[in-house]
Protein backbone atom coordinates (compact mmCIF):
# COMPACT_ATOMS: atom_id res chain seq x y z
CA UNK A 1 0.00 0.00 0.00
CA UNK A 2 1.30 3.65 -0.96
CA UNK A 3 1.74 6.42 1.27
CA UNK A 4 -2.03 7.89 -0.77
CA UNK A 5 -3.65 4.44 -0.14
CA UNK A 6 -2.46 4.47 3.66
CA UNK A 7 -3.83 7.94 4.20
CA UNK A 8 -6.54 7.60 2.15
CA UNK A 9 -7.49 4.19 4.44
CA UNK A 10 -6.79 6.44 7.64
CA UNK A 11 -9.25 9.37 7.00
CA UNK A 12 -12.26 6.30 5.35
CA UNK A 13 -11.76 4.61 9.40
CA UNK A 14 -11.31 7.85 11.14
CA UNK A 15 -15.17 8.98 8.99
CA UNK A 16 -16.80 5.37 9.57
CA UNK A 17 -15.93 5.22 13.54
CA UNK A 18 -18.79 7.97 13.34
CA UNK A 19 -22.21 6.58 13.36
CA UNK A 20 -23.18 9.31 11.94
CA UNK A 21 -20.75 9.12 9.04
CA UNK A 22 -20.37 5.12 8.86
CA UNK A 23 -22.85 5.15 5.52
CA UNK A 24 -22.31 8.01 4.07
CA UNK A 25 -21.14 8.46 0.55
CA UNK A 26 -17.43 9.63 0.22
CA UNK A 27 -18.44 12.93 -1.48
CA UNK A 28 -22.06 13.98 0.37
CA UNK A 29 -21.46 17.08 2.26
CA UNK A 30 -20.67 16.55 6.07
CA UNK A 31 -22.65 19.65 6.60
CA UNK A 32 -26.01 18.61 4.62
CA UNK A 33 -25.68 15.46 6.45
CA UNK A 34 -26.15 17.28 9.95
CA UNK A 35 -22.29 16.54 11.29
CA UNK A 36 -21.62 19.43 13.30
CA UNK A 37 -18.61 21.47 12.99
CA UNK A 38 -17.28 20.19 16.81
CA UNK A 39 -17.85 16.59 15.33
CA UNK A 40 -15.44 17.79 11.93
CA UNK A 41 -12.83 19.76 14.47
CA UNK A 42 -12.65 16.12 16.31
CA UNK A 43 -12.14 13.56 13.34
CA UNK A 44 -9.77 16.17 12.06
CA UNK A 45 -7.96 15.54 14.90
CA UNK A 46 -7.99 11.87 14.95
CA UNK A 47 -6.89 12.21 11.54
CA UNK A 48 -4.05 14.52 12.56
CA UNK A 49 -2.82 12.02 15.29
CA UNK A 50 -2.98 8.96 12.66
CA UNK A 51 -1.44 10.89 10.25
CA UNK A 52 1.39 13.13 11.56
CA UNK A 53 0.21 15.50 8.67
CA UNK A 54 -1.65 18.81 9.88
CA UNK A 55 -4.31 20.81 7.28
CA UNK A 56 -5.64 23.91 8.46
CA UNK A 57 -9.49 23.76 9.83
CA UNK A 58 -10.61 26.43 7.68
CA UNK A 59 -9.76 24.31 4.33
CA UNK A 60 -11.09 21.06 5.99
CA UNK A 61 -14.57 23.16 6.81
CA UNK A 62 -14.57 24.56 3.42
CA UNK A 63 -14.49 21.02 1.27
CA UNK A 64 -16.41 19.11 3.78
CA UNK A 65 -16.38 15.46 2.04
CA UNK A 66 -14.62 12.52 1.95
CA UNK A 67 -12.26 12.89 -0.73
CA UNK A 68 -12.07 16.45 -0.13
CA UNK A 69 -10.23 15.63 3.15
CA UNK A 70 -8.29 12.45 1.22
CA UNK A 71 -7.06 14.86 -1.56
CA UNK A 72 -6.60 17.93 1.30
CA UNK A 73 -3.89 15.52 3.75
CA UNK A 74 -2.64 13.89 0.68
CA UNK A 75 -1.49 17.53 -0.99
CA UNK A 76 0.01 18.39 2.50
CA UNK A 77 1.71 14.82 2.99
CA UNK A 78 3.07 15.40 -0.26
CA UNK A 79 4.02 19.28 0.41
CA UNK A 80 5.68 18.02 4.23
CA UNK A 81 7.99 15.37 1.91
CA UNK A 82 9.10 17.82 -0.39
CA UNK A 83 9.64 20.30 2.36
CA UNK A 84 12.05 17.44 3.97
CA UNK A 85 13.84 17.05 1.15
CA UNK A 86 14.61 20.45 0.41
Amino acid sequence: MDRNERIAAAIREVCRRDELLADMAEDADFFDNGVSSLAVIQMQIRIEEALHVTVPTSDLMGQPTINDWIGLYTQRAGASSDDRGA
